[in-house]
């Protein structure tokens, strides 16, 4: 969110201009997605879910099992956005992320 003279990047200063909802849903885009993870992740019990468009959740965000079966430790709901057309990101890598 962009007003004049600054740059909001954070739900607490969200806050401060006076937001007061509570669905609060992440969006990022290509690296943008990348790094919104981190700051979602810290945030889970605030923010409720996440969009990533032409990224993916990163490999780190996900462990093989013994048996071979994935576990993703992520606790925050996502919706990955990708295609062949997008141009960023390989389409084998969101294939990977959408196997697991």
């Amino acid at each position: 969110m962009t007003l004049p003279g600054k740059v909001t990047s954070t739900v607490e200063d969200l806050r401060k201009l006076g937001f007061t909802g509570d669905n609060i849903v992440m969006a990022g885009h290509s690296l943008g997605g990348v790094m919104s993870q981190g700051y979602t992740k810290e945030h889970a019990d605030t923010i409720k879910a996440q969009v990533l468009m032409g990224s993916v959740l990163t490999r780190d965000q996900r462990s093989i099992n013994s048996d071979g079966t994935t576990n993703i430790e992520y606790n925050v709901p996502t919706l990955s956005v990708g295609g062949t057309k997008d141009g960023l990101m390989r389409i084998s890598r969101v294939s990977e992320a959408f196997w697991h």
